[in-house]
């Protein structure tokens, strides 16, 4: 099975890992971010698995053209940027993996605020890719509970581990 992920952070390797190491063909549509440790982590990744990756520069087209040439049977959004038109996917099955419960945490940088208004919880979604944000139907949430003894950053890094 060939899975797409249209990530725009390195959020999706631990995702583009497991499927590839399952066996699964995994095609990569990544968004440079401004962060450069993370694209430093992304490049890395790519380096030593191999895996295919194309790297955007024309928001408006490049993932349209990607998923027409690359034509994978389903694929996963994970911190990708940009709304993208689910019509012109061709019909593939697409998912977003959103860093929080919905509908309570929509929006942007979901953890921060599971954390910031005191949750027991940290949470994710996966939902049906739709033309409005965070808006199809939903897979979940799912819940873990967080420790009162955990500081902020390492919350932040083991909730985005476990995607």
């Amino acid at each position: 099975m060939k899975i797409g992920i249209i990530s725009g952070s390195d959020y999706f390797i631990p995702l583009a890992y497991t499927l590839a190491s399952n066996g699964l063909q995994v095609c990569i549509f990544f968004s440079p971010t401004e962060d450069i440790a993370a694209q430093q982590k992304v490049q890395a990744f790519i380096h030593s698995t191999k895996l295919p990756m194309q790297t955007e520069r024309d928001p408006a087209t490049d993932v349209y053209y990607w998923l027409e040439t690359t034509r994978p049977e389903v694929v996963f959004v994970y911190g990708y940027r940009y709304l993208l038109d689910v019509r012109r996917f061709g019909g593939i099955p697409a998912f977003n993996i959103h860093s929080g419960p919905l509908p309570s945490f929509r929006g942007p940088s979901p953890v921060f605020w599971q954390l910031k208004t005191g949750q027991p919880t940290l949470g994710f979604t996966i939902h049906v890719l739709s033309e409005k944000l965070t808006q199809g139907p939903l897979y979940g949430p799912k819940v873990f509970l967080i420790s009162p003894i955990i500081t902020m950053r390492w919350s932040i890094i083991y909730a985005h581990s476990l995607h």
